[in-house]
């Protein structure tokens, strides 16, 4: 098992898993139970939500997915826990997939289908 990803949130780590999963990379999370007593405990890398991949082999691509993630999520305007829709401007929490305002599906979910 690899690391790949160090989450902001517990949502964002569920969401880049799923990503992952969709390009055939079993992934899991772990760590989210610290982000419970945030406030208590330090949020650094040790302390905030990760995401693991379980075959090594998988290890190359996995970073080159997460770097996409990272990269959609900067040019389509997400902003921290947050992301913006693309059709109306709308600002949703990242655990939403699509907008509530106009159903348009967040850029990551639209491009991995």
């Amino acid at each position: 098992m690899k690391k790949v990803y160090t989450a902001a949130n517990p949502a964002e780590a569920h969401i880049v898993r799923g990503i992952l999963e969709s390009h055939d990379i079993v992934a899991e999370v772990r760590g989210e139970a610290l982000f419970s007593v945030r406030g208590e405990l330090p949020m650094v890398g040790e302390t905030l939500p990760t995401v693991w991949i379980v075959d090594d082999h998988d290890h190359q691509q996995a970073i080159h997915v997460v770097t996409e993630y990272d990269r959609k999520m900067k040019e389509e305007g997400a902003t921290g826990d947050y992301w913006v829709c693309s059709s109306c401007g709308e600002q949703l929490e990242q655990q939403f997939t699509a907008c509530w305002q106009c159903g348009t599906p967040r850029p990551d979910i639209a491009q991995a289908e």
